[in-house]
C-alpha cells in the first residue's frame, strides 16, 4: 500500500509538470531506508515501451554511492536552489542507464533508451529533507523559472512525504508493541500450564493472538505425539471454538 501511495504521488507530479509544458522523460524519487534505497518512477508515454513505471525497486545505498563517485558528473551551473543538474549523452548516457538496469535487476535497455532520447538527456535533482531525492529527467533544458516553479511542488511533496513516512514509522512501532503484547499473552498462558489439558488454553491464546494481529487463519493446532502409546493428540482452536481430538 505504501509503495502504491508514493508512486501515485510521483505520477501526479509528472502529470502536473506535463500540463505546465515541461518536456519530461520521467520523474522519479528515491527514498532512503537504512542500507537500501527505494526507487519510484513515472515515465512519459513516449518512453513507457522501453521502461515501465517503477514501483518500490530496491537497491543497495552503498552501490549507488560508489557509482556516483566513479561517474564524471558535469554539474550544471547557475541553477536555483535546491536544484543540481547533470547532462548525460552518448556513451556516458548508455553507461549510466546500463548501470541502473543491472542494479534494478531488469533487462538492459540502455541503448534503446538512448535512441529514444536522441542520445542526450538532462537530469535535475534535489535532496529532500525527508531522507531522499527527487529527479526530473528532461529532453531539453529547463529554465530557472521552470525550476523555481517546480521547487514549490517539491516543497509540498517533501513535507507530505516526511509526514507520511513519520506516520508509517509510528504505525510500525505500534505494530511491534502489539506483537510483543500478543507474544506475552501466549507466553504467560504456556508458562501457567500444569498438565496437557492446559494446552486447550494455549491453543486458544495462540489463535486469538494471531487473529488479533490481523492474520487470516482458519485454526491453530498443537500436536503432541506419544511414542510409548503411538498416539497423536491435537488441541485445535477453530474460528474461536476449542476442540480436543485424540
Amino acid at each position: 500500500q505504501e509503495s502504491r501511495e508514493i508512486s501515485s504521488v510521483i505520477a501526479s507530479l509528472y502529470d502536473v509538470f506535463e500540463e505546465l509544458g515541461y518536456d519530461l522523460i520521467r520523474a522519479s524519487t528515491i527514498i532512503f531506508e537504512g542500507d537500501e534505497e527505494v526507487l519510484h518512477e513515472k515515465a512519459g508515454k513516449r518512453y513507457q515501451h522501453i521502461y515501465p513505471d517503477f514501483t518500490q525497486m530496491r537497491f543497495p545505498h552503498e552501490a549507488h554511492r560508489q557509482h556516483i563517485k566513479t561517474m564524471k558528473w558535469d554539474h550544471l551551473e547557475g541553477l536555483p536552489n535546491p536544484w543540481k543538474g547533470h547532462v548525460a549523452e552518448g556513451a556516458q548516457l548508455v553507461e549510466e542507464e546500463s548501470w541502473w538496469n543491472r542494479t534494478l535487476g531488469i533487462r538492459d535497455r540502455s541503448k534503446a533508451f538512448a535512441r529514444a532520447v536522441n542520445g542526450r538527456c538532462l537530469m535535475y535533482w534535489c535532496r529532500l529533507k525527508s531522507e531522499g531525492t527527487l529527479t526530473l529527467t528532461a529532453s531539453d533544458t529547463l529554465s530557472n523559472e521552470q525550476l523555481q516553479t517546480a521547487s514549490r511542488f517539491v516543497e509540498v511533496y517533501d513535507y507530505s512525504l516526511g509526514r507520511f513516512l513519520e506516520l508509517k514509522q509510528k504505525e510500525a512501532q505500534n505494530r511491534e508493541l502489539a506483537v510483543e503484547a500478543a507474544l506475552e499473552r501466549v507466553r504467560s498462558r504456556a508458562l501457567a500450564m500444569e498438565s496437557f489439558d492446559d494446552l486447550n488454553g494455549v491453543a486458544h491464546a495462540l489463535y486469538e493472538a494471531l487473529d488479533g494481529l490481523g492474520y487470516s487463519i482458519l485454526r491453530s493446532t498443537i500436536n503432541v505425539f506419544d511414542r510409548d502409546t503411538a498416539t497423536l493428540s491435537a488441541w485445535v482452536t477453530l474460528t474461536g471454538m476449542i476442540d480436543r481430538k485424540s
